[in-house]
């Protein structure tokens, strides 16, 4: 349930917004009119707040609530108002102001949504330490759909989607959640999280500045100090492959396009070439499965020229077998593996091992 601060903050901005439509012609609206607009803003919010994260459901909500407030206008036909004028409701001006109020409540339901999802998520249970935090949430969110490119917007911003996921999405946004939950649960915070950890130096200055590499990723939330990586006592391997995925294939990439943006990207794939890291070959993962724990970030390393790494997920335990908790680009939403994570690693040939690493605190 949303916190009821947020509740009256919404409902009050609902009030004001269309009083601003209403205040236009102040000399012709009447009293059943206002009351109608009142009450659509009310449902509409009512529906958002006490969804249950469900985008589907609050689209067919808000079919209903529009179909019939068109019917009541209709019935309602032409008005007498207290001083005894008459006027018809499908003039262009009440049209238009229908129109507006439509529009404005259309977009604080887009706006809101992520943030209705945010505060419903914070009344989970809080687990003793984050990694427990972190499967509470990464469980909550089972059989959303996966979709990717949801970052991509022109011009750069930094985007908030709580309904649908890819693989990195889905790990940033719930160890956000997790860091948030054991601080102030606020969504500024969860947003300055999120800005922290998807831009380096958490400055958004463009799609350059977006960590498009998971390696970079986890370098900068190391130094932030949010988990640390396990990978090479746990056995790994020495490795520094070179880097150059996106600018070897800018044509898959539109943003490359601009040559500056390029050149940014450029950069940042020398100075990540320059690094060495430690990996698990994937053939080595099932005997080290007992030593890894529940709520650890898995990323796995790629077998392609050029890239780092392909998909990252969060461990989860049965007994002593690891299984994935992921959004899984074949099932198409947020699962757990149906095998254990050095079966679902063979079967993948482009997969050639994990990095592994532990959240803090």
């Amino acid at each position: 349930m949303v916190q009821k601060f947020f509740v009256s903050r919404k409902l009050h901005s609902a009030k004001r917004e269309i009083e601003i439509v209403i205040r236009v012609s102040k000399k012709t609206c009447q009293l059943r009119f206002r009351k109608l607009l009142f009450q659509a803003a009310h449902l509409q919010f009512g529906t958002i707040i006490h969804s249950q994260t469900s985008k589907n459901q609050i689209m067919h909500n808000q079919k209903i609530l529009f179909a019939n407030l068109r019917t009541r206008i209709q019935l309602m036909g032409r008005i007498k108002t207290d001083s005894g004028i008459h006027f018809n409701l499908f003039n262009p001006f009440y049209l238009c102001s229908m129109f507006l109020v439509v529009l404005t409540i259309s977009a604080w339901r887009i706006i809101d949504l992520n943030q209705a999802i945010f505060s419903e998520k914070m009344q989970l249970d809080k687990g003793v330490t984050k990694a427990e935090t972190v499967i509470i949430i990464a469980k909550s969110f089972a059989g959303n759909p996966y979709v990717s490119h949801t970052l991509e917007q022109t011009p750069e911003k930094l985007v908030c989607n709580l309904s649908e996921f890819d693989c990195y999405t889905f790990v940033e946004s719930v160890l956000a959640m997790t860091l948030a939950r054991h601080h102030q649960k606020s969504y500024l915070e969860f947003q300055t999280l999120l800005r922290q950890m998807r831009y380096r130096d958490g400055k958004l200055e463009g799609y350059g500045s977006r960590l498009h590499y998971f390696w970079e990723w986890k370098q900068q939330g190391q130094a932030m100090g949010w988990y640390f990586d396990v990978t090479e006592q746990l056995g790994g391997t020495k490795a520094q492959p070179v880097i150059n995925f996106m600018t070897t294939h800018r044509g898959l990439y539109p943003a490359l396009e601009d040559e500056t943006t390029f050149q940014e990207i450029q950069r940042s794939e020398k100075k990540l070439s320059e690094n060495f890291w430690h990996y698990l070959p994937k053939s080595k993962v099932g005997e080290i499965e007992t030593h890894l724990q529940e709520g650890d970030i898995v990323g796995i390393t790629s077998g392609i020229a050029g890239l780092d790494f392909n998909h990252e997920g969060f461990i989860v335990k049965k007994g002593n077998q690891a299984y994935l908790l992921h959004a899984s680009s074949d099932a198409k939403k947020v699962m757990v593996s149906t095998e254990p994570l050095a079966d679902y690693l063979q079967k993948i040939k482009k997969h050639s091992g994990i990095v592994v690493l532990r959240i803090k605190g």
